[in-house]
């Protein structure tokens, strides 16, 4: 059981410093050397196909456990799914042909999956009874969907923003004051959160730090 544990624990571990890393690259992606860039992101492309290997190696360990092992095979799934090698390799390929924002771009629908992916993972321990109750496990992955469909509108919304200028009509205004509503919701939530378990991700933060920052500046050009 301890062994177990310890295997979780470090699988839950893993999966906080890739979405960190993979949240920095999104970051530097606008003004960072594109061949750096491109060769860090190939590079965590290959950690997260060695990833699901071991996330698949540790289902199968756990044929005497089978709400854990129904649990992990949700997130192995999940991560099947999202095909974060695949994209990753695309945004390593668009970084090194300089398409900046079509890097930006598949670099963003990476960080919304590891962050949903990081949620299960997270339940994943709970199911264990290692970290969270029921209540602030909901709590974390309510706020963490909200947090994701948030940022995929963000990202539909900044470029009309930003092309519109000050001559922004009404609508456009109020679609943004709605973002920009929700991302602070969703902060005092998961800072609600975070004040009752230490599971939580830096890199969560850090994607709600990033949003807001980009909602003030598009509101200010507004």
């Amino acid at each position: 059981r301890v062994i177990t544990e310890e295997k979780m624990d470090e699988l839950v571990r893993r999966m906080d410093e890739m979405l960190e890393e993979q949240t920095a690259l999104r970051d530097s992606t606008p003004r960072g050397d594109t061949d750096d860039l491109s060769k860090r992101q190939s590079e965590l492309g290959k950690e997260a196909e060695n990833y699901e290997d071991r996330l698949s190696e540790f289902a199968e360990e756990q044929e005497r456990d089978s709400s854990l092992a129904a649990e992990l095979e949700k997130a192995l799934e999940e991560m099947e799914r999202s095909k974060l090698k695949a994209q990753m390799d695309r945004a390593a390929d668009e970084l090194s042909g300089g398409e900046r924002d079509d890097a930006r771009r598949t670099q963003q629908s990476v960080v919304d999956d590891m962050l949903s992916l990081f949620t299960r993972m997270s339940s994943c321990q709970m199911s264990m009874g290692l970290a969270m109750d029921r209540e602030v496990s909901e709590m974390l992955a309510r706020s963490t969907r909200e947090l994701v469909e948030t940022s995929k509108l963000q990202e539909k919304i900044i470029p009309k923003v930003v092309g519109a200028g000050r001559a922004a009509p009404e609508d456009l205004l109020r679609e943004e004051l709605v973002v920009k509503t929700a991302v602070d919701k969703i902060a005092r939530s998961l800072s609600e959160t975070a004040r009752r378990t230490a599971v939580l991700s830096p890199a969560v933060f850090a994607s709600l730090g990033a949003a807001q920052r980009e909602i003030d500046a598009a509101l200010s050009a507004m």
